[in-house]
């Protein structure tokens, strides 16, 4: 049976020489990274910061440095969990709180994305090229962000989410939900995100008042009840006893 990878602290030791690492990579601080990590040439990785095993980081990145504040100092530290890959030329910045900047395990981040200071991005999301998310933004479970969209400050994107490419996010999105355009506008339910993870969720509807989320589903609520938990920004989206949560409305 194979050994699992294990972490190890690239600031005390010249782990740079080591298969996956390129020889140009700078490290700087409390930086660990397990044994299978792959970073790509020229990459800054700065502590603290811990990228665990499967992880694969491209060229020419900017993993941690001070949060872009006026005020507030860094920190905490800078976590990408298992199995996730950062394509070339992403920044991600550190923290103003203890949670620091989170991205989850499986994600998949394309060339050029920003994700500013204290972002948590949950489990399974994709993160097409040039997008840039603002400070303290939770993009939750299995979201797909289209390639430049650009999200507002403390906005909370929903589980299965898909945002079309190049809209600006500036409030809040709810779990299931297909948005796109400028200004931004719900189009539909994401059928293809149910359908793909097979989520139990029942027959989610698409109404005049936003999308129309049955009753009776124990993963649908464990959805709705996170998003409610971490939509900090946006009061437009509240859950009712009619199940229905309000958005703008189409056109």
């Amino acid at each position: 049976m194979d050994e699992e990878p294990t972490m190890k602290s690239t600031s005390v030791q010249s782990s740079q020489a080591r298969l996956g690492l390129h020889p140009t990579v700078i490290i700087q601080g409390d930086v660990e990274v397990a044994d299978d990590v792959i970073v790509g040439a020229y990459t800054v990785l700065t502590g603290p910061l811990r990228i665990e095993s499967g992880c694969s980081i491209g060229s020419h990145c900017t993993i941690g440095g001070p949060p872009e504040h006026r005020i507030l100092p860094q920190f905490g530290a800078i976590t990408i969990e298992q199995g996730t890959t950062v394509r070339d030329g992403c920044v991600i910045h550190h923290g103003t709180t203890i949670q620091g900047t989170r991205i989850g395990a499986d994600c998949y981040i394309m060339s050029r994305v920003y994700i500013a200071h204290d972002c948590e991005i949950e489990r399974g999301v994709t993160i097409a090229a040039g997008c840039s998310l603002g400070g303290h933004v939770s993009v939750q479970r299995g979201a797909s962000l289209g390639m430049n969209v650009s999200v507002h400050q403390h906005s909370t994107i929903g589980a299965y989410t898909m945002i079309g490419m190049s809209t600006p996010v500036a409030k809040d999105v709810p779990p299931l939900a297909l948005v796109a355009g400028n200004p931004m506008r719900l189009k539909r339910c994401n059928q293809v995100a149910i359908d793909r993870n097979q989520l139990n969720v029942g027959e989610v509807q698409f109404g005049q008042g936003g999308l129309l989320y049955p009753e009776g589903y124990d993963e649908l609520e464990l959805l709705l009840q996170s998003f409610l938990s971490r939509s900090t920004r946006s009061k437009l989206y509240e859950l009712q006893r009619s199940s229905a949560l309000g958005s703008r409305k189409p056109r």
